[in-house]
């Protein structure tokens, strides 16, 4: 289950060498120890970034449910995919790899993203060129589709990860994400410090529907039930089922 982003291919094999080096190494552990992580993702970026194979050839029947439509999968116009990519995003959220910019601009988006409508932004990135140019801040990922549902196989083992923690699948397998549930999440003030630019506290305004929901739980828990905290912000809890196949 994830609830911000869901990637394959580039991003995902360099944080799965970070998180190696951080967990295993004495350099990384140092690394992140004294807050220079971003210098260790740099250096896995520089290692293995490069020579990473093309998604387009790997990925098979790339489907998904658009917004509004019954509750079926339908395969991507071949005009709307996106062709020469190395790494394939599903993102519910305004921020990205430390603060990236990837959401797609109004006049491209089929309807403007938000946290808690049930929905998904579909990115790709071509190379380690446009991954550079989105991290500068020149630049943004192909925005593909906005969906409720994305299905896709791949062909082979790939590199994958959710919320940022990563893993390598070594055998190909069938890949589904759809909305599992609504969930509270908690939400900054407005004074703090880290509100700027795009990563702004709008975004994260809270479902109407969620809200009363929240409040309801809340009386519940007052009345002695068992209950896990939850705050306003709205969000969306995804889950992404894979079954194994033949790599």
């Amino acid at each position: 289950f994830w609830q911000n982003y869901f990637s394959l291919g580039l991003d995902a094999k360099v944080a799965a060498h970070v998180d190696h080096s951080r967990s295993r190494t004495r350099c990384g552990k140092r690394c992140f120890s004294w807050g220079c992580g971003k210098f260790c993702y740099a250096w896995q970026a520089l290692l293995h970034a490069f020579g990473c194979g093309e998604l387009d050839r790997q990925l098979c029947r790339l489907r998904s449910t658009p917004p509004s439509c019954e509750p079926s999968l339908e395969d991507i116009p071949l005009e709307h995919r996106p062709k020469q990519f190395r790494q394939l995003m599903l993102v519910n959220i305004n921020s990205y790899g430390a603060g990236q910019q990837v959401l797609p601009r109004p006049a491209e988006a089929r309807q403007l993203p938000a946290p808690g409508d049930g929905l998904v932004e579909m990115l790709s990135l071509r190379g380690v060129l446009a991954g550079l140019a989105v991290f500068t801040g020149i630049g943004r990922p192909r925005y593909i589709t906005t969906s409720e549902a994305v299905a896709f196989t791949v062909s082979e083992g790939q590199f994958m990860q959710l919320d940022g923690e990563p893993w390598h699948l070594s055998v190909g397998c069938d890949v589904l994400v759809e909305p599992h549930r609504k969930v509270l999440m908690l939400l900054a003030p407005a004074q703090a410090r880290f509100w700027r630019g795009h990563i702004n506290r709008e975004f994260w305004g809270p479902d109407e529907g969620c809200r009363k929901e929240g409040l309801a739980r809340f009386s519940t828990v007052a009345e002695g039930e068992e209950e896990q905290d939850d705050a306003e912000g709205a969000g969306l809890g995804l889950s992404a089922r894979h079954q194994g196949g033949a790599g």
